[in-house]
């Protein structure tokens, strides 16, 4: 089977989760959200069977919950400036069909500790103000498999995990 190892490569994903969730001092449940982009429908089977029944996965257009936050202005990342999420988050209470759940970040994927911690930092505060404007923002989605561990620490709800899960992407 293609993905016949993912139910100990779970096993020691959730073992680092509970270590940084330890070390980071937040005392916050973790989901995993397996991201199975480009894999196929066997990869979201075998997220199941072990044990992931969160799957992600990005062409899908019915699902608008979570806010994209560039907390560091990055060029080739989408998402709301912090400095301007206040007013957004105070706009979207008027629209009807959406129900904002908290907020998603990517950090630069070189990035260093300390602007990793930095953008995981700003999402947090994003979060908080998408509460203050009334949104039910309870979810903080940031973390991919190079960088979960200090995401974790530093207050993540979800983290995002392909790589560390099903391996590289097919070409």
């Amino acid at each position: 089977m293609r993905f016949s190892d993912l139910p100990e490569r779970v096993r020691e994903v959730r073992e680092r989760i509970d270590a940084a969730v330890v070390r980071g001092g937040h005392g916050q449940r973790v989901t995993v959200v397996a991201v199975t982009k480009t894999h196929g429908p066997d990869a979201a089977e075998a997220a199941w069977e072990a044990g992931l029944p969160d799957v992600g996965e990005n062409r899908v257009q019915e699902a608008h919950v979570l806010l994209q936050v560039n907390i560091v202005g990055e060029a080739t990342k989408g998402g709301f400036a912090l400095e301007t999420l206040g007013a957004e988050g105070e706009r979207m209470q008027a629209l009807t069909g959406l129900h904002v759940r908290g907020v998603m970040t990517m950090a630069p994927f070189d990035a260093d500790e300390g602007t990793l911690r930095r953008v995981f930092t700003g999402a947090r505060d994003a979060r908080a103000t998408l509460a203050s404007a009334g949104h039910d923002a309870t979810e903080l989605s940031m973390g991919m498999s190079n960088d979960f561990e200090i995401a974790v620490e530093e207050g993540a709800t979800l983290v995002r995990l392909g790589t560390i899960l099903f391996g590289a992407r097919p070409a």
